[in-house]
């Protein structure tokens, strides 16, 4: 038998628990950025990383991206650079919504050189979306904003809460800042199961997953590049796409089953078939207020601020009296900007094809080149004429 007493193994576990609990504690410490390059990873602080690597390295940069994940997977830093002969990179991040990017502009405003234009992504989802989540901070000092702008308290709460109070006081009591975040670290577990860098090594290796060669082939063509990480999405035992995660802060999605994605769109279509006859859209009041307190924030600035539309799937158009609603939504937008003197870019609707997208609003690779031809000679007028 042991001889150890019951206090001394009460005192060991109790260290190792300790131990355990304060391990997210400590990854919270970690500094975000080892390089000017963000590193595609599952994070908690995505976006976080990449204002600091943009703030590090400001003055190198002469054009940003702002948006959600439509912005994510449509604007390309590296063809539109070596297009225009700019150097530019994606603030960009999934599920950004409008709540938060406010947030961040504020943020950024102070930090971005005003030889430097800025491309800001809107669309209709971003009006009719009413969630606000913890993909970036609201800080207290700005509720008085978010209040004037009608956010309710019940809809900030748990982002200027959990940003405010518990993740800058919590990160050192042991197991507190995990008890915290349990949900987004739920989330971090999903998103690493689903990740098509993990999953990549299971294509890399020899194995019976389907559309292996194909997915090989694409890895091969960006051998060699330290700034392009290539990954696997893989669904049902096969390989569907080929993700490529970009260093300039953008990802773009190269389809294998093209059918996998189609069915995809049919099915989504298929429920969201009562929302798309609908003749009206439900634009929530705070979403429109939030968006023109952006548009004065940078047109008091002085900052070169560019609305740059972004469109949906054909299947999304529904009936004819919600897609004239659609259009007149991005009309008003459009002169919101145009009459604080912001140049806005609209987005050429009718020249794509469901294909053209991987679901709802994300193009993949093919709706990208259709993007590029049409948006960077756009740009490019709007650049030489500020």
């Amino acid at each position: 038998m042991s001889s150890e007493s019951a206090l001394g193994r009460a005192a060991r576990y109790g260290v190792w628990l300790i131990l355990f609990l304060s391990v997210p504690n400590l990854i919270h410490a970690m500094p975000p950025t080892r390089s000017w390059l963000p590193e595609y990873r599952p994070s908690l602080k995505l976006i976080e990383t990449k204002n600091q690597i943009f703030i590090k390295n400001k003055n190198r940069f002469n054009l940003i991206f702002l948006g959600d994940s439509k912005a994510y997977h449509t604007y390309d830093p590296e063809t539109i650079d070596r297009a225009l002969g700019t150097r530019s990179y994606s603030l960009t991040e999934m599920s950004h919504r409008f709540p938060t990017q406010y947030s961040q502009a504020r943020d950024l405003l102070a930090q971005i050189p005003r030889t430097t234009t800025v491309v800001w992504s809107i669309g209709p989802n971003n009006f009719t979306n009413a969630e606000v989540n913890e993909v970036y901070p609201i800080w207290i000092k700005y509720l008085p904003d978010y209040f004037r702008m009608g956010y309710a308290w019940s809809r900030v709460k748990k982002n200027v809460v959990t940003y405010n109070f518990f993740r800058p006081y919590a990160a050192w009591v042991p197991g507190l800042y995990g008890y915290v975040i349990r949900g987004d670290l739920k989330v971090l577990v999903d998103q690493w199961k689903q990740s098509p860098i993990r999953k990549s090594a299971a294509v890399a290796a020899a194995s019976p997953v389907k559309n292996r060669s194909a997915y090989l082939a694409v890895k091969r063509q960006f051998a060699g590049r330290s700034d392009v990480t290539v990954g696997a999405r893989i669904e049902g035992g096969a390989v569907v796409a080929a993700v490529l995660q970009k260093a300039q802060g953008n990802v773009a999605w190269v389809e294998i089953d093209r059918q996998f994605f189609r069915r995809w769109q049919a099915k989504d279509a298929l429920e969201r078939q009562a929302l798309l006859n609908e003749p009206d859209l439900k634009v929530d009041a705070a979403n429109w207020n939030c968006y023109i307190e952006t548009l004065e924030l940078f047109k008091k600035s002085g900052a070169r601020l560019v609305v740059s539309e972004l469109g949906e799937a054909p299947y999304s158009n529904g009936s004819p009296a919600h897609r004239k609603a659609v259009m007149d939504l991005l009309e008003r937008t459009r002169s919101e900007a145009e009459r604080r003197g912001i140049p806005y870019i609209r987005f050429n609707h009718d020249d794509y094809l469901d294909q053209d997208y991987m679901d709802l609003n994300h193009l993949n690779f093919n709706g990208l080149i259709k993007f590029h031809r049409y948006f960077i000679p756009a740009l490019s007028k709007l650049i030489r004429g500020v």
